[in-house]
Protein backbone atom coordinates (compact mmCIF):
# COMPACT_ATOMS: atom_id res chain seq x y z
CA UNK A 1 0.00 0.00 0.00
CA UNK A 2 1.18 3.18 -0.86
CA UNK A 3 1.81 6.38 1.24
CA UNK A 4 0.67 9.61 0.12
CA UNK A 5 -0.05 13.20 1.90
CA UNK A 6 -2.06 15.90 0.95
CA UNK A 7 -0.66 19.42 1.51
CA UNK A 8 -3.64 21.94 1.86
CA UNK A 9 -3.76 25.51 1.60
CA UNK A 10 -6.28 26.40 3.55
CA UNK A 11 -7.08 29.78 2.36
CA UNK A 12 -6.77 28.47 -1.84
CA UNK A 13 -10.07 27.43 -3.52
CA UNK A 14 -12.75 29.97 -2.98
CA UNK A 15 -14.14 27.63 -0.17
CA UNK A 16 -13.84 24.36 -1.81
CA UNK A 17 -11.64 23.28 0.41
CA UNK A 18 -14.57 22.88 2.98
CA UNK A 19 -15.53 19.65 0.35
CA UNK A 20 -12.00 18.13 0.04
CA UNK A 21 -12.50 15.36 2.92
CA UNK A 22 -15.23 14.26 1.58
CA UNK A 23 -13.55 14.18 -1.83
CA UNK A 24 -10.28 12.16 -0.83
CA UNK A 25 -12.67 9.68 1.16
CA UNK A 26 -15.26 8.82 -2.37
CA UNK A 27 -12.60 9.53 -4.99
CA UNK A 28 -9.72 7.81 -3.53
CA UNK A 29 -8.43 4.06 -3.73
CA UNK A 30 -8.43 2.94 -0.12
CA UNK A 31 -6.72 0.03 -1.46
CA UNK A 32 -4.39 1.85 -2.85
CA UNK A 33 -2.75 4.52 -0.61
CA UNK A 34 -2.74 5.33 3.17
CA UNK A 35 -3.42 8.82 3.27
CA UNK A 36 -2.81 11.88 5.66
CA UNK A 37 -3.91 15.86 5.39
CA UNK A 38 -1.96 18.63 6.80
CA UNK A 39 -2.55 22.15 6.29
CA UNK A 40 -0.22 25.01 6.37
CA UNK A 41 -0.15 27.77 9.13
CA UNK A 42 1.89 30.14 7.04
CA UNK A 43 5.06 30.73 4.41
CA UNK A 44 7.79 27.69 3.85
CA UNK A 45 5.09 25.76 5.70
CA UNK A 46 4.31 23.56 3.31
CA UNK A 47 8.31 22.64 2.23
CA UNK A 48 9.26 21.88 5.64
CA UNK A 49 6.08 19.05 5.63
CA UNK A 50 7.07 18.55 1.98
CA UNK A 51 10.67 17.79 3.11
CA UNK A 52 9.72 15.69 5.76
CA UNK A 53 6.98 13.62 4.20
CA UNK A 54 10.02 12.61 1.68
CA UNK A 55 12.14 11.57 4.78
CA UNK A 56 9.59 9.42 5.72
CA UNK A 57 9.00 7.24 2.46
CA UNK A 58 5.93 8.90 1.62
CA UNK A 59 5.24 7.84 -1.91
CA UNK A 60 3.16 10.69 -3.46
CA UNK A 61 2.98 14.53 -1.86
CA UNK A 62 0.27 16.16 -3.51
CA UNK A 63 -0.13 19.96 -3.32
CA UNK A 64 -3.64 21.04 -3.04
CA UNK A 65 -3.63 25.15 -3.41
CA UNK A 66 -2.57 27.16 -6.18
CA UNK A 67 0.77 27.74 -7.66
CA UNK A 68 2.54 29.17 -4.80
CA UNK A 69 1.55 26.33 -2.77
CA UNK A 70 2.50 23.94 -5.64
CA UNK A 71 6.30 25.83 -6.00
CA UNK A 72 7.02 25.32 -1.92
CA UNK A 73 5.91 21.80 -1.70
CA UNK A 74 8.39 21.20 -4.87
CA UNK A 75 10.94 22.90 -2.67
CA UNK A 76 10.85 20.07 -0.28
CA UNK A 77 10.49 17.22 -2.86
CA UNK A 78 13.31 18.21 -5.32
CA UNK A 79 16.11 15.41 -5.67
CA UNK A 80 14.23 12.94 -3.23
CA UNK A 81 12.31 9.75 -4.08
CA UNK A 82 8.89 11.22 -3.52
CA UNK A 83 6.37 12.23 -6.49
CA UNK A 84 4.49 15.80 -6.83
CA UNK A 85 0.75 15.49 -7.04
CA UNK A 86 -1.30 18.43 -7.85
CA UNK A 87 -4.74 19.56 -7.30
CA UNK A 88 -4.95 22.95 -8.17
CA UNK A 89 -6.78 25.13 -6.94
CA UNK A 90 -5.32 28.56 -7.73
CA UNK A 91 -6.26 31.15 -9.95
CA UNK A 92 -3.71 30.31 -12.63
CA UNK A 93 -2.92 26.90 -11.89
CA UNK A 94 0.28 27.38 -14.51
CA UNK A 95 1.75 23.54 -14.12
CA UNK A 96 -1.32 21.82 -13.78
CA UNK A 97 -2.44 22.92 -17.64
CA UNK A 98 1.07 22.31 -19.03
CA UNK A 99 0.72 18.72 -17.73
CA UNK A 100 -2.93 18.97 -19.15
CA UNK A 101 -4.26 17.78 -15.30
CA UNK A 102 -7.75 18.39 -14.67
CA UNK A 103 -8.51 21.24 -12.88
CA UNK A 104 -11.17 20.19 -11.16
CA UNK A 105 -10.41 18.77 -7.64
CA UNK A 106 -12.63 16.10 -7.93
CA UNK A 107 -11.00 14.93 -11.12
CA UNK A 108 -7.81 15.87 -9.93
CA UNK A 109 -7.72 13.69 -6.50
CA UNK A 110 -9.49 10.69 -8.68
CA UNK A 111 -6.75 10.69 -11.16
CA UNK A 112 -4.36 10.16 -8.05
CA UNK A 113 -5.46 6.54 -8.61
CA UNK A 114 -3.66 5.79 -11.89
CA UNK A 115 -1.42 8.76 -11.97
CA UNK A 116 2.02 8.24 -13.32
CA UNK A 117 5.12 10.28 -12.72
CA UNK A 118 7.64 11.75 -14.85
CA UNK A 119 10.80 13.61 -14.12
CA UNK A 120 10.61 16.99 -14.76
CA UNK A 121 13.37 20.33 -14.77
CA UNK A 122 13.42 22.38 -12.01
CA UNK A 123 14.72 26.17 -12.43
CA UNK A 124 16.24 28.66 -9.94
CA UNK A 125 16.92 32.47 -10.38
CA UNK A 126 19.35 32.79 -7.90
CA UNK A 127 18.79 30.27 -5.53
CA UNK A 128 14.80 30.79 -5.56
CA UNK A 129 13.28 27.59 -7.13
CA UNK A 130 10.75 27.86 -10.08
CA UNK A 131 9.02 25.13 -12.35
CA UNK A 132 7.00 27.40 -14.69
CA UNK A 133 8.23 30.89 -15.35
CA UNK A 134 10.73 33.20 -14.09
CA UNK A 135 11.32 36.80 -15.77
CA UNK A 136 11.37 40.68 -15.94
CA UNK A 137 9.87 43.46 -17.46
CA UNK A 138 6.04 44.18 -17.69
CA UNK A 139 4.80 40.55 -16.24
CA UNK A 140 7.33 41.37 -12.92
CA UNK A 141 5.60 44.93 -13.23
CA UNK A 142 1.74 43.47 -13.44
CA UNK A 143 2.68 40.75 -11.19
CA UNK A 144 3.90 43.63 -8.37
CA UNK A 145 1.07 45.20 -8.77
CA UNK A 146 -1.24 42.40 -8.44
CA UNK A 147 -0.02 40.95 -5.52
CA UNK A 148 -1.06 44.55 -3.96
CA UNK A 149 -4.71 44.10 -5.19
CA UNK A 150 -7.96 42.57 -3.03
CA UNK A 151 -8.47 39.37 -4.18
CA UNK A 152 -6.85 36.89 -7.07
CA UNK A 153 -8.27 35.89 -10.32
CA UNK A 154 -8.28 36.85 -13.95
CA UNK A 155 -10.18 39.88 -13.83
CA UNK A 156 -7.96 41.40 -11.20
CA UNK A 157 -4.95 40.38 -13.11
CA UNK A 158 -6.47 42.34 -16.46
CA UNK A 159 -7.33 45.30 -14.05
CA UNK A 160 -3.33 45.12 -13.18
CA UNK A 161 -2.29 44.51 -16.67
CA UNK A 162 -4.24 47.53 -18.04
CA UNK A 163 -3.16 49.69 -15.13
CA UNK A 164 0.56 49.23 -15.72
CA UNK A 165 0.24 49.02 -20.01
CA UNK A 166 -0.21 52.18 -20.49
CA UNK A 167 2.96 53.78 -18.49
CA UNK A 168 5.14 51.27 -19.36
CA UNK A 169 8.21 51.48 -21.09
CA UNK A 170 10.52 49.05 -23.27
CA UNK A 171 13.82 49.21 -21.50
CA UNK A 172 17.31 47.83 -23.02
CA UNK A 173 18.58 44.67 -21.24
CA UNK A 174 21.59 42.35 -21.85
CA UNK A 175 20.90 38.94 -21.95
CA UNK A 176 24.00 35.74 -22.10
CA UNK A 177 22.49 32.32 -22.19
CA UNK A 178 25.58 29.77 -22.27
CA UNK A 179 28.34 32.48 -22.95
CA UNK A 180 26.94 34.43 -25.83
CA UNK A 181 25.92 37.70 -25.39
CA UNK A 182 22.97 40.33 -27.33
CA UNK A 183 21.18 43.04 -26.49
CA UNK A 184 18.00 43.79 -26.88
CA UNK A 185 15.47 46.33 -26.23
CA UNK A 186 12.66 44.54 -24.55
CA UNK A 187 8.58 44.91 -23.21
CA UNK A 188 9.63 41.49 -21.34
CA UNK A 189 12.05 38.81 -21.02
CA UNK A 190 10.74 35.35 -19.51
CA UNK A 191 12.30 32.01 -18.77
CA UNK A 192 10.35 29.12 -19.15
CA UNK A 193 9.96 25.40 -18.32
CA UNK A 194 6.64 25.36 -19.01
CA UNK A 195 4.54 26.53 -21.71
CA UNK A 196 2.76 28.77 -19.67
CA UNK A 197 1.91 31.37 -16.80
CA UNK A 198 -1.41 30.36 -15.96
CA UNK A 199 -4.51 30.48 -17.63
CA UNK A 200 -3.68 29.13 -21.07
CA UNK A 201 -1.07 32.74 -21.24
CA UNK A 202 1.15 30.35 -23.50
CA UNK A 203 4.87 32.17 -23.50
CA UNK A 204 6.71 29.63 -24.79
CA UNK A 205 4.27 26.69 -26.44
CA UNK A 206 6.61 24.27 -27.29
CA UNK A 207 8.88 24.20 -24.06
CA UNK A 208 9.56 20.89 -22.53
CA UNK A 209 9.76 20.55 -18.89
CA UNK A 210 12.15 17.17 -19.19
CA UNK A 211 14.61 18.78 -21.79
CA UNK A 212 17.15 20.02 -19.71
CA UNK A 213 16.86 23.72 -21.32
CA UNK A 214 15.67 26.62 -20.51
CA UNK A 215 13.21 28.59 -23.03
CA UNK A 216 14.83 32.18 -23.17
CA UNK A 217 11.46 34.38 -24.36
CA UNK A 218 11.63 37.99 -25.06
CA UNK A 219 8.58 40.16 -26.17
CA UNK A 220 10.38 42.76 -27.98
CA UNK A 221 9.59 46.51 -28.07
CA UNK A 222 6.75 46.86 -29.96
CA UNK A 223 4.04 49.88 -31.53
CA UNK A 224 0.98 50.38 -28.99
CA UNK A 225 -1.50 49.20 -31.81
CA UNK A 226 -0.07 45.66 -32.10
CA UNK A 227 -0.89 45.08 -28.23
CA UNK A 228 -3.99 43.53 -28.71
CA UNK A 229 -2.57 40.72 -31.45
CA UNK A 230 0.20 39.89 -29.37
CA UNK A 231 -2.30 39.22 -26.06
CA UNK A 232 -4.45 37.51 -28.94
CA UNK A 233 -1.28 35.18 -29.84
CA UNK A 234 -0.69 34.68 -26.43
CA UNK A 235 -3.69 33.09 -25.15
CA UNK A 236 -3.97 30.80 -28.24
CA UNK A 237 -0.42 29.77 -28.87
CA UNK A 238 0.75 31.05 -31.94
CA UNK A 239 3.06 33.83 -29.85
CA UNK A 240 6.45 32.03 -31.82
CA UNK A 241 4.51 33.45 -35.09
CA UNK A 242 4.67 36.89 -34.39
CA UNK A 243 7.85 39.02 -35.16
CA UNK A 244 7.52 40.77 -32.32
CA UNK A 245 8.91 37.67 -30.31
CA UNK A 246 12.26 35.79 -30.37
CA UNK A 247 12.76 32.28 -28.32
CA UNK A 248 16.75 30.91 -27.61
CA UNK A 249 17.41 27.91 -25.13
CA UNK A 250 20.11 27.44 -23.03
CA UNK A 251 21.30 25.91 -19.75
CA UNK A 252 22.65 29.43 -17.89
CA UNK A 253 21.40 32.65 -18.62
CA UNK A 254 22.29 35.63 -16.65
CA UNK A 255 20.18 38.91 -17.14
CA UNK A 256 21.39 42.69 -16.86
CA UNK A 257 19.43 46.12 -16.77
CA UNK A 258 20.41 49.50 -15.32
CA UNK A 259 17.26 50.07 -14.90
CA UNK A 260 15.09 47.26 -14.00
CA UNK A 261 14.23 46.01 -10.73
CA UNK A 262 11.19 43.66 -10.51
CA UNK A 263 11.18 40.15 -11.07
CA UNK A 264 8.82 37.43 -10.99
CA UNK A 265 8.68 33.76 -9.83
CA UNK A 266 6.11 31.43 -10.71
CA UNK A 267 3.84 34.03 -10.34
CA UNK A 268 4.88 35.63 -6.75
CA UNK A 269 6.29 39.15 -7.44
CA UNK A 270 10.35 40.21 -5.86
CA UNK A 271 12.55 43.51 -6.12
CA UNK A 272 15.93 42.73 -6.77
CA UNK A 273 19.28 44.31 -8.03
CA UNK A 274 20.46 43.30 -11.11
CA UNK A 275 22.18 41.33 -12.44
CA UNK A 276 20.08 37.94 -12.26
CA UNK A 277 21.25 34.81 -12.65
CA UNK A 278 19.33 31.70 -14.10
CA UNK A 279 20.34 27.74 -14.08
CA UNK A 280 18.51 24.61 -14.52
CA UNK A 281 18.61 20.94 -13.04
CA UNK A 282 17.41 18.66 -15.13
CA UNK A 283 14.86 16.18 -13.94
CA UNK A 284 15.51 16.97 -10.17
CA UNK A 285 11.86 16.40 -9.64
CA UNK A 286 9.23 13.56 -9.92
CA UNK A 287 5.95 15.13 -10.83
CA UNK A 288 2.24 13.22 -11.53
CA UNK A 289 1.04 13.32 -14.73
CA UNK A 290 -2.38 11.88 -17.18
CA UNK A 291 -1.67 8.18 -17.01
CA UNK A 292 -2.24 8.85 -21.07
Amino acid sequence: MRKLVFIINPIAGNGKKDHLLNTIQEKLDGQKFRWEIQYTKGPKDATRIAKLAAAQGTDIVVAVGGDGTINEVAQGLVDSPACLGIVPMGSGNGLARHLQLPLQPEKAIGLLNQASCIQMDTCRVGKRLFLCTSGTGFEAKVSYTFSTLNGRGLWNYVRASLGEYFNYRPKLYTITIDGKTHKINAFSVTIANACQYGNNAFISPSANISDGLMDVCVIKAFPKFKALSLAYRLFNGTLEKSPYYQCQRGKKVRIECTDEHYLHYDGEPLKTDFPVDYTIQPKSLKVMCSAH
